[in-house]
């Protein structure tokens, strides 16, 4: 019988692979099974954020490690297909797409002007294609394969400024929208 003061088991840790993951952890990449990831009633996404789970020992060394924002995506080797206690897992590098909160519609959050470069903002000195260890210069995660990251490079310099296109422009729609005027625009120009 369950204690009520003890956590719930997820599965299978996505880093180590032990069994008894209790810390969820939300992934800016689409769920492979829609529907059965993360969501936000709040700015009215579906579900269909991806999700790793992980031990308390991992997320501990994740915490402590003394290595830039979004070591705890660096080290999952999978992530939650869907729900984490039924669903299985995959592998991390399977991942696409991305999935985002609209920080419009999030009034707590510090609101930025779109396509604003800040102070608080991460320079990389490498270049990374997306996917794992390709970090968001504002939010520190993963830019997943499948998005498009948006850069910024300095012209006569050895670094860049990386971004998903909700850190940068703010929502998803203002991105998509953006690239369909600029595309209509060149043609246009001819």
């Amino acid at each position: 019988m369950n204690n009520a003061h003890e956590p719930r088991s997820l599965g299978p840790c996505c880093v180590c692979g032990t069994p008894g993951a209790t810390v969820l952890h939300l992934l800016n990449a689409q769920c492979p099974l829609p529907g059965k990831g993360w969501g936000c009633f709040q700015c009215d996404i579906e579900s269909h954020g991806a999700l790793a789970v992980v031990c308390e020992s991992c997320a501990a060394l994740a915490e402590t490690s003394a290595t830039p924002a979004g070591m705890l995506e660096d080290l999952l080797r999978f992530v939650c297909r869907g729900n984490p206690g039924s669903d299985g897992r995959m592998p991390i590098a399977d991942l696409r797409g991305e999935h985002a909160h609209d920080q419009s519609k999030h009034p707590e959050a510090t609101q930025t002007p779109s396509m604003t470069v800040l102070a608080s903002d991460t320079r990389f000195g490498n270049y990374a294609e997306e996917g794992q260890g390709c970090h968001c210069s504002r939010c520190g995660q993963t830019i997943w394969e499948g998005t498009v990251a948006l850069r910024a490079f300095a012209e006569h310099g050895d670094w860049e400024y990386r971004y998903h296109g909700t850190c940068f422009f703010g929502a998803l729609p203002i991105y998509e929208d953006f690239y369909e005027a600029a595309w209509e625009e060149l043609e246009e120009l001819g």
